[in-house]
């Protein structure tokens, strides 16, 4: 039986699959099997996948209708053999001792979710942007934890925020030390920039209904403490974004007011002040910082406050260290 299994959810990848896929043949630990699911792909990935396939029989093809990318994730863990889940992305790839480094501390240290880094990279040019925090790409799971405690969340409006409301919903569990939660100090995987992504700010449409489902979904749950106030405050922060990115100040500016009044934010602030002068101005200061938006600051806010709040319990002493903290790369 592998130790690990690697998912792999796809729609529409064939041309930067295969690098994800070898990024999976070249790693330094063996033990492991590929599943990958063909979410209603309309392009030749059956066709990517099985000459791969045919090569290595760790590799495994899976289609289904398009239900987005949390539907497709569960039925991977559904079909997986492995103690260990990775959810690798279609456009990412693990380093070669990615597998390795994860799985190793997890033995170290008893846990039960570890994290690791990634290196950022920029599609065009090929440029490296620097060591960045946690993506799907760089977390290892034990299985058991979605046969417990639940799947990722299937609904579509969350797009590519279902590894997030997962941890999330995890919260309880990780507070009474049921399961163990660690991240290392070490890249093990790619995470690509590029002009297709889904998360990209010249999408701010379909990134604001992704911050209103998660404001809806997350306003419902309970206990409503630090982290509640925290990850609310970031989803404001983006609604208020992406708003004055379609050219709705007001509404962007109100969003901004309420994420500050769920948590003070230097950051935050000074987006609210740079919002006043409309959508034009708004751009032009977020352009040079707009890796901050596009590298996932939710999920790194998120892990970063489990680790600090849940493990270390430690707290944040001061917002502008908040924002210092999170713009690292």
């Amino acid at each position: 039986m592998p130790k690990v299994s690697i998912i792999i959810p796809t729609y529409n990848r064939a041309d930067l699959l295969p690098r994800a896929v070898q990024s999976v043949i070249n790693q330094t630990y063996k033990d492991w099997e590929l599943l990958i699911v063909d979410d209603g792909s309309a392009d030749n990935t059956k066709e990517v996948v099985e000459k791969f396939a045919k090569k290595d029989p760790r590799i495994k093809y899976f289609y289904k209708e398009n239900g987005g990318q949390g539907s497709a994730r569960n039925l991977g863990i559904k079909n997986a053999r492995g103690e260990w889940i990775l959810p690798l992305d279609s456009d990412d790839a693990l380093l070669p001792d990615g597998v390795e480094k994860l799985l190793s501390a997890t033995q170290k240290q008893s846990a039960d979710i570890v994290w690791g880094k990634t290196w950022r990279v920029a599609e065009e040019g090929r440029k490296i942007l620097g060591i960045g925090g946690a993506t799907p790409s760089s977390v290892l799971l034990r299985r058991k934890i979605f046969l417990d405690y639940g799947f990722y969340d299937e609904d579509r409006n969350l797009i590519a925020g279902e590894d997030v409301d997962h941890l999330y919903r995890l919260q309880p569990i990780l507070e009474n030390g049921s399961i163990h939660l660690i991240s290392i100090n070490e890249p093990v995987a790619i995470y690509f920039l590029h002009t297709g992504q889904s998360t990209s700010l010249l999408k701010p449409d379909k990134l604001l209904i992704k911050a209103d489902a998660m404001i809806q979904k997350w306003n419902n749950h309970e206990p409503k403490g630090l982290l509640w106030r925290t990850n609310m405050a970031h989803q404001w922060r983006n609604k208020g974004v992406y708003e004055i990115l379609l050219g709705r100040k007001s509404d962007g500016l109100k969003s901004l007011e309420k994420s500050m009044t769920l948590r003070r934010s230097l950051g935050t602030a000074v987006l609210w002040c740079a919002g006043c002068f409309g959508r034009v101005s708004f751009v032009w200061f977020i352009l040079p910082i707009r890796r901050f938006f596009e590298n996932g600051i939710l999920r790194v806010a998120m892990v970063d406050f489990l680790l600090r709040h849940i493990s270390d319990r430690m707290y944040v002493k001061n917002s502008v260290a908040f924002i210092k903290h999170f713009g690292k790369k």
